[in-house]
C-alpha cells in the first residue's frame, strides 16, 4: 500500500519536472522573439530618425489625370467635347462669381 503511494508521488514528480521543462523552453523561446523584436524596432529608429524632416519618405508624381478634360460615363459612352467645355466655362463661372448655377446648356 505504502509502494503504491510511492509510485504515485513519483509520477506526479515526473509529470511537474516535464511541465517544468516546457515552461523553461517557453521562456527561452519568448526571450529570443524579445530580442528579435528589440533589435527590429532599433532597425525602424534608425530609418526613422535618418529620413529628413518634412519630406516624405518616398518620391511623389504629378497625376496624369489632373489635366485630361474628358469625360466617360460608368458604361464607357465619352461625351461630346462641346458638353465638356461647357462644364469647364460653367465651374470656371462659378469659381469666379461663388454662384452655383444648374444651367449647363
Amino acid at each position: 500500500m505504502f509502494g503504491k503511494f510511492t509510485e504515485k508521488i513519483e509520477q506526479y514528480m515526473e509529470q511537474i519536472n516535464q511541465f517544468m521543462r516546457k515552461m523553461e523552453a517557453s521562456i527561452q523561446n519568448q526571450g529570443a522573439s524579445i530580442k528579435n523584436l528589440e533589435t527590429q524596432i532599433g532597425q525602424m529608429e534608425v530609418a526613422i530618425s535618418s529620413r529628413a524632416l518634412g519630406t516624405l519618405p518616398s518620391n511623389t508624381e504629378v497625376n496624369p489625370k489632373e489635366y485630361v478634360k474628358a469625360i466617360t460615363t460608368k458604361s464607357g459612352v465619352q461625351l461630346p467635347e462641346i458638353y465638356v467645355k461647357r462644364l469647364v466655362a460653367n465651374k470656371e463661372r462659378i469659381s469666379s462669381t461663388g454662384q452655383s448655377g444648374t444651367d449647363w446648356a
